[in-house]
This record gives C-alpha cells, structure tokens and sequence, in this order.
C-alpha cells in the first residue's frame, strides 16, 4: 500500500470524490508543491458547503492541520480539495 502526499493527502489509489465545485476565479492547473500532482483549490464556503460543515469547522480543521492550505497574492486563502477528504476531517464532533 502506497503511502499518500503528506501535503494533498493524494495518494495513486483510487477512490470517489466528489466533484469540484466551480471556483469564481479559478486557479488554473495547479501542482501539489510536494508530489507534483495536479490539485484543486477551493475558497473556504466552497470547502464548507461540500464537507456539510460551518466555515468555522474548516478554519478549525486548518488550525489542527486537518487539511492543507495556501494564499493567493491577493491574500485569499483556498484549501486544497482533496485535503478535505482525508479521513480524518469526517469527525462528528468536529462539526
């Protein structure tokens, strides 16, 4: 069994995800800094809607180090997708 990037939670097997949802601005084609897959980053309502969760739950699950992060220059944070789909961000009373 493959380990997964440390950094997009990516790993080479397969799974379900759900589909992105479209970004105002999207970000075009980025790369997981780490393993250099492709990724998709989404705002954090985006990221609140899809996991079913508060916008606080997701700020809360950044600060545990749940799900990875980045800035645009502009200073708008996005989380990377599939970060959220970990595993370890389905708690209940993370919610």
């Amino acid at each position: 069994m493959e380990s997964c990037c440390t950094w997009c939670h990516q790993s080479n097997e397969s799974f379900a995800m759900p589909e992105t949802p479209a970004l105002q601005d999207p970000v075009r084609c980025p790369k997981c800094p780490r393993c250099h897959r492709s990724i998709s980053l989404v705002g954090i309502t985006s990221a609140a809607k899809v996991m079913n969760v508060s916008r606080k739950t997701i700020y809360r699950w950044i600060d545990k180090g749940l799900v990875t992060t980045c800035r645009t220059a502009s200073g708008r944070q996005l989380v990377c997708y599939s970060s959220l789909f970990n595993g370890v961000t389905s708690t209940p009373d993370d919610r």
